[in-house]
């Protein structure tokens, strides 16, 4: 089983760009920076994992968005090392369902590639393409941005 944790870290783009955005309403033009915290669990035993990614939206028309997203994740354990490195890149349209809180739908291109090694071993490595569908909520409350979504 995998659990997912992500802590954003976008603190100095509020600081620059919040008073326009609050505004404005919300902004699809951002970059953000992610620090990432993950485990994997199965049989009893867990493995935790660290890395980064990064997040690029551009808005465009009233409605359109456009973004690319790129990170990785590590993982070690007994001379064991996992890594994925996934790559997103995507289109979609966000539509207003209050002041505050927008539909979002994308549709993407997805790309990872995942590498292991063990020690005495070598390595592998292998990657994987195809498409992804998304939807979900973005909203703001105050001066914080909120994300909750399905992909």
């Amino acid at each position: 089983m995998h659990k997912h944790t992500r802590l954003i870290l976008s603190a100095a783009a509020t600081l620059l760009l919040g008073g326009q955005a609050l505004a404005d309403g919300m902004s699809y033009n951002y970059v953000q920076v992610d620090a990432i915290g993950s485990q994997l669990r199965g049989g009893g035993d867990h493995t935790n994992g660290s890395g980064f990614g990064a997040n690029v939206s551009v808005g465009f028309g009233a409605y359109a968005i456009g973004f690319f997203d790129v990170g990785t994740t590590k993982y070690s354990e007994s001379g064991a090392d996992l890594r994925f490195t996934p790559f997103s890149l995507g289109v979609g349209a966000h539509v207003p369902l209050s002041g505050m809180t927008d539909f979002v739908g994308t549709a993407s291109y997805e790309h990872v590639k995942v590498k292991a090694s063990l020690a005495g071993f070598g390595s592998f490595s292998d990657s994987y393409s195809g498409w992804g569908l998304g939807a979900g909520l973005r909203g703001m409350s105050g001066n914080f941005d909120w994300t909750t979504g399905l992909k």
